[in-house]
Protein backbone atom coordinates (compact mmCIF):
# COMPACT_ATOMS: atom_id res chain seq x y z
CA UNK A 1 0.00 0.00 0.00
CA UNK A 2 2.86 2.36 0.76
CA UNK A 3 4.46 1.71 -2.64
CA UNK A 4 1.17 2.32 -4.41
CA UNK A 5 0.74 5.66 -2.63
CA UNK A 6 4.25 6.74 -3.62
CA UNK A 7 3.65 5.62 -7.21
CA UNK A 8 0.43 7.64 -7.36
CA UNK A 9 2.16 10.74 -6.06
CA UNK A 10 5.00 10.46 -8.61
CA UNK A 11 2.55 10.14 -11.49
CA UNK A 12 0.36 13.01 -10.29
CA UNK A 13 0.98 15.94 -12.75
CA UNK A 14 -1.12 18.52 -10.97
CA UNK A 15 0.90 21.69 -10.03
CA UNK A 16 3.63 21.26 -12.71
CA UNK A 17 2.74 24.47 -14.51
CA UNK A 18 2.89 26.42 -11.27
CA UNK A 19 6.37 25.10 -10.52
CA UNK A 20 7.54 25.92 -14.06
CA UNK A 21 6.05 29.43 -13.87
CA UNK A 22 7.71 30.13 -10.54
CA UNK A 23 11.11 28.98 -11.86
CA UNK A 24 10.71 31.04 -15.04
CA UNK A 25 9.62 34.11 -13.07
CA UNK A 26 12.78 34.02 -10.97
CA UNK A 27 14.89 33.72 -14.14
CA UNK A 28 13.05 36.63 -15.77
CA UNK A 29 13.50 38.82 -12.72
CA UNK A 30 17.24 38.11 -12.65
CA UNK A 31 17.63 38.79 -16.39
CA UNK A 32 15.51 41.93 -16.07
CA UNK A 33 17.77 43.17 -13.29
CA UNK A 34 20.85 42.54 -15.40
CA UNK A 35 19.22 44.39 -18.32
CA UNK A 36 18.58 47.37 -16.07
CA UNK A 37 22.27 47.52 -15.12
CA UNK A 38 23.38 47.34 -18.75
CA UNK A 39 20.79 49.95 -19.79
CA UNK A 40 22.11 52.21 -17.04
CA UNK A 41 25.62 51.70 -18.43
CA UNK A 42 24.48 52.81 -21.90
CA UNK A 43 22.73 55.88 -20.47
CA UNK A 44 25.79 56.77 -18.38
CA UNK A 45 28.02 56.47 -21.44
CA UNK A 46 25.76 58.91 -23.31
CA UNK A 47 25.86 61.37 -20.40
CA UNK A 48 29.63 61.07 -20.15
CA UNK A 49 30.04 61.69 -23.88
CA UNK A 50 27.91 64.83 -23.55
CA UNK A 51 30.15 66.10 -20.76
CA UNK A 52 33.34 65.36 -22.69
CA UNK A 53 31.94 67.02 -25.84
CA UNK A 54 31.17 70.17 -23.84
CA UNK A 55 34.61 70.14 -22.23
CA UNK A 56 36.46 69.80 -25.54
CA UNK A 57 34.41 72.54 -27.21
CA UNK A 58 34.91 74.90 -24.26
CA UNK A 59 38.65 74.30 -24.25
CA UNK A 60 39.05 74.77 -28.01
CA UNK A 61 37.05 77.98 -27.80
CA UNK A 62 39.83 79.55 -25.73
CA UNK A 63 42.71 78.64 -28.06
CA UNK A 64 44.40 81.62 -29.70
CA UNK A 65 47.47 80.19 -31.48
CA UNK A 66 49.81 81.18 -28.65
CA UNK A 67 50.85 79.29 -25.53
CA UNK A 68 49.77 82.04 -23.12
CA UNK A 69 46.16 80.85 -23.40
CA UNK A 70 46.90 77.18 -22.69
CA UNK A 71 46.10 77.41 -18.94
CA UNK A 72 42.81 79.16 -19.74
CA UNK A 73 41.88 76.53 -22.31
CA UNK A 74 42.56 73.71 -19.84
CA UNK A 75 40.65 75.43 -17.04
CA UNK A 76 37.69 76.08 -19.33
CA UNK A 77 37.58 72.46 -20.44
CA UNK A 78 37.65 71.23 -16.85
CA UNK A 79 34.97 73.74 -15.80
CA UNK A 80 32.52 72.72 -18.51
CA UNK A 81 33.09 69.04 -17.78
CA UNK A 82 32.03 69.73 -14.20
CA UNK A 83 29.04 71.81 -15.34
CA UNK A 84 27.66 68.79 -17.25
CA UNK A 85 27.57 66.04 -14.60
CA UNK A 86 26.45 62.44 -14.89
CA UNK A 87 23.63 61.18 -12.68
CA UNK A 88 26.29 59.50 -10.55
CA UNK A 89 28.12 62.78 -9.96
CA UNK A 90 30.29 65.45 -11.60
CA UNK A 91 32.86 64.68 -14.27
CA UNK A 92 36.25 65.77 -12.91
CA UNK A 93 39.04 66.10 -15.47
CA UNK A 94 42.68 66.54 -14.51
CA UNK A 95 44.36 69.58 -16.10
CA UNK A 96 47.28 67.49 -17.42
CA UNK A 97 49.66 70.45 -17.61
CA UNK A 98 52.42 68.08 -18.79
CA UNK A 99 50.21 67.32 -21.81
CA UNK A 100 50.55 63.57 -21.41
CA UNK A 101 48.82 61.81 -24.33
CA UNK A 102 46.86 59.67 -21.85
CA UNK A 103 45.68 62.62 -19.74
CA UNK A 104 42.13 63.89 -19.51
CA UNK A 105 42.81 67.20 -21.32
CA UNK A 106 45.33 67.07 -24.16
CA UNK A 107 46.29 69.99 -26.39
CA UNK A 108 47.52 69.26 -29.86
CA UNK A 109 47.40 69.64 -33.62
CA UNK A 110 44.52 68.18 -35.60
CA UNK A 111 45.31 67.71 -39.27
CA UNK A 112 43.92 65.39 -41.96
CA UNK A 113 41.86 63.40 -39.46
CA UNK A 114 44.76 62.80 -37.08
CA UNK A 115 45.44 64.32 -33.64
CA UNK A 116 48.99 64.78 -32.33
CA UNK A 117 49.68 66.12 -28.81
CA UNK A 118 51.68 69.34 -28.97
CA UNK A 119 52.58 72.45 -26.98
CA UNK A 120 53.79 74.54 -29.94
CA UNK A 121 51.92 77.75 -29.25
CA UNK A 122 51.40 79.00 -32.79
CA UNK A 123 50.32 75.59 -34.11
CA UNK A 124 48.03 74.05 -31.48
CA UNK A 125 44.50 74.12 -32.88
CA UNK A 126 42.64 71.38 -31.01
CA UNK A 127 41.73 70.05 -27.58
CA UNK A 128 41.14 66.35 -26.91
CA UNK A 129 39.23 65.38 -23.77
CA UNK A 130 39.05 61.76 -22.67
CA UNK A 131 38.15 59.86 -19.54
CA UNK A 132 37.51 56.33 -18.30
CA UNK A 133 35.46 55.74 -15.18
CA UNK A 134 33.00 53.27 -13.65
CA UNK A 135 29.40 53.27 -12.51
CA UNK A 136 27.94 51.19 -9.66
CA UNK A 137 25.71 48.19 -10.40
CA UNK A 138 22.60 46.89 -8.66
CA UNK A 139 21.58 43.37 -9.68
CA UNK A 140 24.97 42.40 -11.10
CA UNK A 141 26.28 42.57 -7.55
CA UNK A 142 24.65 39.15 -7.11
CA UNK A 143 27.36 37.83 -9.42
CA UNK A 144 30.13 39.79 -7.71
CA UNK A 145 30.22 42.56 -10.37
CA UNK A 146 30.10 45.80 -8.41
CA UNK A 147 30.78 48.26 -11.23
CA UNK A 148 30.72 48.65 -15.01
CA UNK A 149 33.21 50.67 -17.11
CA UNK A 150 32.25 53.73 -19.18
CA UNK A 151 34.52 55.83 -21.37
CA UNK A 152 34.27 58.80 -23.71
CA UNK A 153 36.53 61.01 -25.79
CA UNK A 154 36.10 64.03 -28.04
CA UNK A 155 38.29 66.32 -30.14
CA UNK A 156 37.30 69.94 -30.78
CA UNK A 157 39.14 71.97 -33.40
CA UNK A 158 39.53 75.75 -33.47
CA UNK A 159 40.77 76.66 -36.95
CA UNK A 160 40.33 79.79 -39.02
CA UNK A 161 38.24 79.23 -42.15
CA UNK A 162 40.19 78.19 -45.24
CA UNK A 163 38.30 80.82 -47.24
CA UNK A 164 36.00 83.62 -46.04
CA UNK A 165 33.21 82.40 -48.32
CA UNK A 166 31.04 84.06 -50.92
CA UNK A 167 28.67 86.90 -50.08
CA UNK A 168 30.91 88.09 -47.26
CA UNK A 169 32.13 91.74 -47.25
CA UNK A 170 35.89 91.19 -47.15
CA UNK A 171 38.06 94.27 -46.83
CA UNK A 172 41.61 94.12 -48.29
CA UNK A 173 43.26 94.70 -44.91
CA UNK A 174 45.87 92.53 -43.19
CA UNK A 175 46.82 92.70 -39.52
CA UNK A 176 50.52 92.22 -38.78
CA UNK A 177 52.10 90.69 -35.65
CA UNK A 178 52.68 94.25 -34.37
CA UNK A 179 48.97 94.46 -33.60
CA UNK A 180 49.38 91.53 -31.21
CA UNK A 181 52.18 92.95 -29.11
CA UNK A 182 52.36 92.34 -25.38
CA UNK A 183 54.09 95.38 -23.87
CA UNK A 184 54.46 93.62 -20.51
CA UNK A 185 56.59 90.79 -21.91
CA UNK A 186 57.83 92.40 -25.13
CA UNK A 187 56.62 89.47 -27.24
CA UNK A 188 54.55 89.17 -30.38
CA UNK A 189 52.24 86.52 -31.84
CA UNK A 190 49.90 86.35 -28.88
CA UNK A 191 46.38 87.56 -28.23
CA UNK A 192 47.20 90.10 -25.52
CA UNK A 193 47.12 92.96 -28.00
CA UNK A 194 43.53 92.37 -29.08
CA UNK A 195 41.36 95.46 -28.77
CA UNK A 196 44.10 97.98 -29.48
CA UNK A 197 44.07 100.35 -32.44
CA UNK A 198 45.75 99.72 -35.81
CA UNK A 199 48.54 101.96 -37.08
CA UNK A 200 49.03 102.85 -40.77
CA UNK A 201 52.35 104.50 -41.60
CA UNK A 202 54.55 104.76 -44.68
CA UNK A 203 57.56 103.06 -43.14
CA UNK A 204 58.43 99.61 -44.40
CA UNK A 205 59.94 98.42 -41.11
CA UNK A 206 59.15 94.91 -39.97
CA UNK A 207 58.11 94.24 -36.38
CA UNK A 208 60.97 93.37 -34.10
CA UNK A 209 61.63 93.26 -30.39
CA UNK A 210 63.23 96.68 -30.20
CA UNK A 211 61.80 99.16 -27.67
CA UNK A 212 58.71 100.90 -28.96
CA UNK A 213 58.56 98.75 -32.10
CA UNK A 214 54.82 98.20 -31.63
CA UNK A 215 54.30 101.92 -32.13
CA UNK A 216 56.85 102.52 -34.90
CA UNK A 217 55.99 99.55 -37.10
CA UNK A 218 52.94 98.99 -39.22
CA UNK A 219 50.20 97.09 -37.41
CA UNK A 220 47.92 97.06 -40.47
CA UNK A 221 48.41 97.08 -44.22
CA UNK A 222 46.52 96.80 -47.49
CA UNK A 223 46.51 93.15 -48.55
CA UNK A 224 45.90 91.26 -51.76
CA UNK A 225 42.91 88.95 -51.43
CA UNK A 226 44.04 86.64 -54.21
CA UNK A 227 47.79 86.54 -53.53
CA UNK A 228 48.82 88.61 -56.54
CA UNK A 229 50.77 91.85 -56.48
CA UNK A 230 48.45 94.79 -56.96
CA UNK A 231 48.01 98.55 -56.92
CA UNK A 232 45.85 101.08 -55.10
CA UNK A 233 43.18 100.75 -57.78
CA UNK A 234 42.78 97.09 -56.82
CA UNK A 235 42.50 98.13 -53.18
CA UNK A 236 39.66 100.47 -54.07
CA UNK A 237 37.94 97.84 -56.23
CA UNK A 238 38.00 95.40 -53.32
CA UNK A 239 36.58 98.02 -50.94
CA UNK A 240 33.80 98.87 -53.39
CA UNK A 241 33.00 95.18 -53.78
CA UNK A 242 32.78 94.77 -49.98
CA UNK A 243 30.15 97.52 -49.89
CA UNK A 244 27.86 95.85 -52.42
CA UNK A 245 24.61 94.23 -51.20
CA UNK A 246 25.95 90.88 -52.42
CA UNK A 247 29.76 91.03 -52.66
CA UNK A 248 31.49 88.97 -55.33
CA UNK A 249 33.76 86.10 -54.34
CA UNK A 250 37.09 87.89 -54.59
CA UNK A 251 38.99 86.37 -51.66
CA UNK A 252 40.71 83.34 -53.17
CA UNK A 253 43.98 83.20 -51.22
CA UNK A 254 43.55 80.40 -48.62
CA UNK A 255 44.48 80.76 -44.97
CA UNK A 256 48.13 80.10 -44.31
CA UNK A 257 49.32 81.25 -47.75
CA UNK A 258 51.50 84.26 -48.52
CA UNK A 259 50.11 87.41 -50.08
CA UNK A 260 51.31 90.86 -51.12
CA UNK A 261 50.99 93.90 -48.86
CA UNK A 262 51.07 97.65 -49.39
CA UNK A 263 51.60 99.80 -46.32
CA UNK A 264 51.08 103.16 -48.06
CA UNK A 265 48.60 105.64 -46.66
CA UNK A 266 46.81 106.07 -50.03
CA UNK A 267 44.45 108.81 -48.87
CA UNK A 268 41.86 108.33 -51.70
CA UNK A 269 41.58 104.67 -50.68
CA UNK A 270 41.03 105.61 -47.05
CA UNK A 271 38.39 108.10 -48.08
CA UNK A 272 36.64 105.43 -50.16
CA UNK A 273 36.80 103.08 -47.17
CA UNK A 274 35.18 105.73 -45.01
CA UNK A 275 32.39 106.42 -47.53
CA UNK A 276 31.74 102.71 -48.07
CA UNK A 277 31.63 102.09 -44.35
CA UNK A 278 29.18 104.91 -43.75
CA UNK A 279 26.93 103.73 -46.60
CA UNK A 280 27.02 100.13 -45.39
CA UNK A 281 25.89 101.03 -41.87
CA UNK A 282 22.14 100.68 -41.34
CA UNK A 283 22.17 103.87 -39.22
CA UNK A 284 25.09 106.19 -40.14
CA UNK A 285 26.65 108.29 -37.43
CA UNK A 286 24.86 111.67 -37.22
CA UNK A 287 28.06 113.70 -37.60
CA UNK A 288 29.61 111.44 -40.22
CA UNK A 289 32.57 110.90 -37.92
CA UNK A 290 34.09 107.49 -37.19
CA UNK A 291 35.08 106.87 -33.59
CA UNK A 292 37.14 104.24 -31.80
CA UNK A 293 36.73 103.20 -28.17
CA UNK A 294 39.71 101.59 -26.43
CA UNK A 295 39.66 100.83 -22.70
CA UNK A 296 36.68 103.13 -22.22
CA UNK A 297 38.28 106.10 -24.02
CA UNK A 298 36.55 107.24 -27.21
CA UNK A 299 38.62 108.89 -29.94
CA UNK A 300 37.48 110.33 -33.28
CA UNK A 301 39.57 108.60 -35.94
CA UNK A 302 37.84 110.24 -38.92
CA UNK A 303 36.35 113.74 -38.83
CA UNK A 304 33.91 114.40 -41.65
CA UNK A 305 33.92 118.18 -41.30
CA UNK A 306 37.63 118.43 -41.95
CA UNK A 307 40.86 116.98 -40.69
CA UNK A 308 40.24 113.56 -42.24
CA UNK A 309 41.95 110.58 -40.67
Amino acid sequence: MGLQWLRDRLHNERGSVLLFTFTLLVFLLVMGGFAMDFAFQVAARTELQRSIDAAALAGAGKLGFDDTVFPTARANARDYGTRNPMRTGPVTLNLNTANDAAGNIVLGIYNAGSFSPSLVGNQVNAVRCQIQTTIPTSFLRLLGINSLPVAANAIAVSNPPVLPGCGTPILPIAVTPCAFFDAATGTFNNSNGCGTGLTWISSNRICDNSPGSSQSCNSAAWASLDGTNWSSSQHQAAITNAGLPTPACNATAPAGSNTHLDNGMVEPTFRLLRDTFMTKRSSPLPSGDITSTVNGTTTTVYQAGGGGW
